[in-house]
């Protein structure tokens, strides 16, 4: 927005005419968008004068109504006779500079600090991998590079939430990761202009893990019979359950195998193995081993199946009770 030359205060020291208080006045303007530098002198001040605008990087740009240089991006504006204003077609970073506009007798009339606004940008090249691996302990830093003018404030995400996690800056350091730490990670830039993000993905690796919720499990022959596991590794490679002979159980008529992951959030599995009704007979009790393969190890968990303890006959009844 160019200032009206009524909103500013002339004053006259010698033959110099200038804007009272320190300094250029400060303009900003959206790069690549379109922006005018106002320079105007009192009507009666502007008869046979001619006006120069100089910036610090270029020198001389213009004299009266002629562009000397960047005559495709730069034009002089003449809305009145005593007005001549820079206008910028393009502002590009470059043109971020002072511009001062004076008379052909070095008279000093007014002075820009233009700015050049840019929205977030993400540098690639010097921010972290996207795909990120570690060993559980070990730690982790993510670097998101970001450039733009302000400087841009950045907010960090997990997961699909929408609420930051409360850590701001280029940097996200995570120590001593655990599993539960494996998750997406986004990086969000805001300043002016529309927003930029990068999302990184934390793998954690760490050895496999089982764990049955019974040790012990007992049933009737013909009985539905359901032993459970919990499943642990990062990278898992295999889980399955193995018979008294240490033979792969495959699903078949007697047999249903279910496996369901703990949660997105959660690097564990729910591993079940059903006994279907009328089909236990009493080969099948003995022990049953879940089993978790990961990358050269291996873990594994023991249920033992027990058949159920006979009732005798008088168990459940109540005995005959003689008073003497």
């Amino acid at each position: 927005m160019w200032i009206p030359y009524s909103l500013l205060v002339i004053v006259t020291v010698g033959n110099i005419w200038g804007v009272t208080g320190a300094g250029p006045i400060p303009r900003q303007v959206i790069q690549n968008r379109e922006v005018t530098l106002q320079c105007m002198l009192p009507m009666e001040e502007s008869k046979g004068v001619n006006v120069y605008w100089y910036n610090k990087k270029d020198g001389w740009l213009s004299s009266g109504n002629a562009v000397r240089k960047h005559d495709r991006v730069l034009k002089i504006n003449k809305p009145a006779p005593n007005e001549w204003n820079l206008v910028i077609k393009r502002a590009h970073l470059s043109f971020q500079d002072i511009y001062t506009c004076k008379t052909n007798t070095n008279t000093f009339i007014i002075s820009f600090n233009l700015t050049i606004l840019t929205p977030p940008r993400i540098n690639e090249s010097a921010s972290s991998l996207k795909d990120i691996s570690v060993l559980e302990g070990g730690s982790v830093v993510l670097t998101c590079a970001v450039s733009g003018n302000p400087i841009p404030v950045i907010d960090w995400y997990k997961g699909v939430s929408e609420t930051p996690i409360g850590i701001f800056g280029h940097v996200l350091r995570i120590p001593d990761v655990t599993r539960y730490a494996a998750d997406e990670y986004m990086c969000r830039a805001k300043s002016h202009g529309p927003n930029a993000e990068r999302i990184f993905r934390l793998t954690v690796k760490f050895a496999p893990q089982a764990e049955v919720m019974n040790k012990v499990v007992y049933a009737e022959v013909g009985e539905v019979t359901v032993l459970s596991c919990v499943v642990q590794a990062s990278p898992l490679m295999d889980a399955f359950w193995l018979n008294e002979n240490g033979d792969r159980i495959q699903e078949k008529r007697k047999y249903r195998l279910l496996q369901e992951n703990a949660g997105d959030d959660i690097p564990a599995k729910f591993l079940t193995l059903i006994f279907l009704k009328s089909m236990l007979d009493n080969e099948d009790f003995g022990n049953y081993t879940c089993m978790v393969t990961g990358i050269n190890s291996e873990a594994r968990a023991v249920v033992t199946l027990k058949k159920k303890a006979a009732k005798t006959a008088n168990s459940g009844r109540r005995g005959n009770i003689i008073h003497v």
